[in-house]
């Protein structure tokens, strides 16, 4: 199998089996410890998704960029890369958590609505140190492609532990939680990357300082775009905390939870394609952007196709997925998930500009998405036009919209993708086919076993679009036959 198709192969299934261990945990969260301790987990895991670019310093992309261009350096260089990005991020990491600790209270305010013990604000501290250590762990097994290793250490730490903790630690509160959960993760991550993290330390400062350098560089410009795009995700349940129910807060939280599992299909590519594309677009500009056209299809597509989807059942799977707590979750689900489409899409293309270029292209599509979130927050919450829950998530919808059109904007001027690639009329037609199938099969899917029809409904209908797309000559679906979507022919 090619190296390519089989990493994103690993990849994806590390990301199932977090996607699993999440659903699972977030289950027995809301059984263990109700609506309330499942929206003060989902505040504390956001507060450290809001400072994670921060403390990361663009490096998660720009760590894999680095050593997938000095592979040919020897591995010295590989290690001088890898102890500098973890200066330099646990750096970032310790000050803001010095800076959490020190003002428990603001702290608390800013993340927490204020309902935060200081406990829980000291264990959101520790998730975030370690938190960077584990990112910069991953990156450096993902840019050397050693990606059974990267997404082992994911499945471990990420996804095992946490379920593990919850079941063996009897009456564990969520600060303990979170606190053990950043202990397990740092510990395991520091183990992985032992070996090469010894190596670093004998290198010598000059060698540190240069490799150092030469991330700030790439990662700093992309800073600002990576605030903006985890705010426009962590903004959502810090900002509801403090205009409407803890409850409402959890219906929404698990709305993003559903948008952001939709980055397991589509962040494998992320992950493999950011450190290949970069050599690819070294050695062969124009074959990377005819792979990149192909690329361009399949995510609109699968955009689409999701878009319908979880419009026709989201209300079903939350209630499936989280209890009867979720039945009323299903009205602010819809509008948040109106963002599925334009995310699959910005998340299936966002390494191919970060690929082949130092400027970032997502900077700008990340921050006008946020902008555009403000605006629409600000004028639901001022106006009263909508309550204040339905605000938040009508802004969190056109938010990711601006971004996913402004990605799609910067892919066709950077690559030139033709119109005629998107094959749209088919796509749409089998959209429209699709989505009408599955409003005739919902009341099917509510009378019994809603978790089993559920799947066979979606995976008859997915079969039908993508089957479709196929029949009708689809460039994409053609490519993949022949084995030619990999090399960009």
């Amino acid at each position: 199998m090619h190296p390519i198709l089989a990493g994103l192969g690993i990849t994806l299934g590390g990301q199932v089996a977090v996607a699993l261990c999440t659903v699972l945990l977030y289950r027995l969260l809301v059984q263990e410890l109700g609506a309330d301790g499942f929206g003060s987990f989902t505040l504390g895991k956001q507060a450290v998704s809001l400072l994670f670019p921060v403390v990361t310093v663009g490096l998660v992309g720009g760590l894999p960029r680095a050593m997938a261009l000095a592979r040919g350096e020897g591995r010295g260089e590989q290690d001088a890369l890898l102890g500098a990005a973890l200066a330099i991020c646990l750096s970032v990491a310790a000050g803001c958590a010095l800076l959490a600790l020190a003002f428990p209270g603001a702290t608390s305010a800013v993340f927490f609505g204020g309902t935060a013990s200081t406990d829980l604000v000291a264990a959101m501290a520790a998730l975030l140190v370690a938190t960077a250590i584990f990112h910069m762990a991953y990156g450096y097994f993902r840019g050397r492609l050693r990606l059974g290793a990267a997404n082992g250490l994911q499945v471990l730490a990420s996804g095992v532990a946490p379920l593990l903790l919850l079941l063996l630690v009897p009456g564990i509160g969520v600060a303990e939680l979170l606190a053990l959960m950043g202990a397990v993760l740092a510990v395991l991550s520091l183990a992985w990357i032992a070996g090469p993290l010894a190596r670093a330390l004998r290198v010598g400062t000059a060698r540190l300082a240069a490799a150092g350098r030469g991330l700030l560089d790439y990662g700093g410009r992309r800073v600002p775009g990576e605030i903006a795009q985890v705010g426009l995700f962590a903004l959502v349940p810090v900002i509801a905390s403090h205009v409407t129910t803890l409850t409402e807060v959890g219906y929404l939280a698990a709305a993003l939870q559903v948008v952001a599992m939709l980055g397991v299909a589509m962040n494998p590519i992320g992950v493999v394609l950011l450190p290949s594309f970069a050599e690819r677009h070294a050695a062969d500009p124009e074959g990377l952007r005819r792979q990149v056209a192909l690329l361009a299809a399949l995510a609109l597509h699968l955009a689409i196709f999701a878009s319908l989807q979880l419009q026709v059942f989201a209300a079903i799977g939350l209630e499936i997925w989280l209890g009867p707590e979720f039945a009323d979750a299903g009205a602010l689900a819809r509008v948040t998930l109106l963002a599925a489409g334009p995310f699959v899409f910005y998340l299936a293309m966002r390494s191919s500009l970060d690929a082949v270029a130092v400027r970032s292209y997502n900077t700008r599509s990340n921050i006008a998405g946020l902008a555009t979130f403000g605006a629409i927050a600000a004028a639901g919450l001022l106006t009263d036009v909508v309550e204040p829950a339905f605000a938040v998530a009508w802004a969190f919808a056109g938010g990711v919209l601006v971004q996913g059109t402004m990605t799609f904007v910067f892919v066709q001027r950077r690559f030139a993708v033709p119109v005629a690639d998107y094959a749209l009329v088919p796509a749409l037609a089998l959209a429209a086919v699709t989505g009408a199938l599955a409003l005739a099969a919902r009341p099917l899917v509510e009378s019994a076993a809603p978790l089993v029809l559920l799947a066979v409904v979606e995976t008859a209908l997915a079969a039908l679009f993508f089957g479709g797309l196929a029949v009708a000559g689809v460039r994409w679906t053609r490519a993949l036959r022949e084995g030619s979507l990999r090399r960009g022919g």
